[in-house]
């Protein structure tokens, strides 16, 4: 049998896309506890791709001019009415949000006894679960890192190695880790911890931009994973 291997999944915009939900619910709370009547012109700058909730909370609240210490008094309330309206937008999507390849070549690998998965996403863990669980991928993904554990996606992705290594009980060398994500801080988070970036033009970056940033692997979806690089997926013999 090979040495493990363990692949790290982004979720918007690689696994999955709901098409703002998450900015919405986010905007939605910061309206009705800090009653600012119009934070979707005052957060234009505010990106969202790549980040963590936790920063990105963090930003939002800054740009709609809310002081460091009010926030900080609310962010638990924040964070709750986020989950809230997150919930509500998912349950109200009315089409498939999964991306092109993606439940195959997530079966692929659930197949292989030398293949683990894990999340590593700046979404909160209940906010990942929200959005995967209409889905039916939550069971593919038992552990990973979040945007909870800290608001740095180098931070998160460390996070998510070494939960993952103890929930499936391997410990893969880096070389052997793969991060999948569509945008340059999924590229970025990869290379500071030593791991392969595989970075997947379903989001808001281009071909360009990913190889710029260092990928190893750039794909235009999940659909050409097991042709463009050595997965190794095959199945075994």
């Amino acid at each position: 049998m090979r040495a493990p291997r363990l692949f790290l999944f982004d979720i918007d915009g690689t696994l999955v896309y709901f098409r703002g939900a998450g900015r919405r619910a986010a905007l939605t709370a910061f309206r009705e506890i800090f009653q600012i009547p119009d934070p979707e012109s005052l957060t234009r700058g505010v990106h969202l791709a790549g980040s963590t909730d936790s920063k990105i909370m963090r930003e939002l609240a800054e740009a709609c001019g809310v002081p460091a210490g009010q926030y900080d008094l609310r962010q638990e309330d924040v964070r709750a009415r986020y989950l809230h309206y997150l919930n509500d937008e998912i349950a109200a999507f009315d089409a498939d949000p999964i991306l092109p390849g993606v439940l195959p070549l997530l079966t692929r690998l659930n197949e292989r006894p030398d293949c683990h998965l894990a999340l590593l996403t700046g979404n909160y863990e209940t906010g990942a679960r929200i959005k995967l669980e209409p889905t039916g991928l939550n069971p593919f993904f038992p552990v990973g890192g979040y945007g909870d554990d800290h608001e740095d996606r180098r931070v998160v992705a460390r996070v998510a190695f070494e939960r993952a290594c103890q929930h499936h009980r391997v410990k893969p060398s880096p070389t052997d880790v793969y991060v999948i994500g569509d945008t340059v801080h999924d590229v970025d988070c990869a290379k500071a911890n030593g791991f392969q970036a595989v970075a997947v033009c379903t989001g808001q970056y281009s071909r360009d931009q990913l190889h710029a940033a260092g990928a190893d692997v750039v794909l235009d979806t999940l659909d050409t994973a097991h042709d463009a690089f050595s997965l190794s997926i095959e199945p075994l013999r």
